[in-house]
């Protein structure tokens, strides 16, 4: 869990008003919403152990992520 939320520190420019992580079997993803003046942005991410990164899947705006499922 460290390990991700240094990811995060690292990887994000804005505040960020709230932070999800999800565990869908050994994967781990995370919901990042950041303060932006005038809009609501989240950005959906997968963070990859192996190399201690987040790697951006998408991003909306004003969506609230309330879980994450695998095919």
């Amino acid at each position: 869990m460290k390990m991700i939320l240094q990811a995060v520190a690292a990887h994000i420019a804005h505040d960020i008003i709230e932070t999800k992580i999800f565990k869908a079997g050994e994967e781990r993803f995370m919901a990042v919403k950041l303060n932006v003046n005038w809009h609501d942005p989240c950005d959906f991410y997968r963070y990859d152990a192996e190399s201690g990164r987040l790697r951006l899947l998408e991003s909306w705006e004003d969506v609230d992520v309330i879980g994450v499922a695998l095919p």
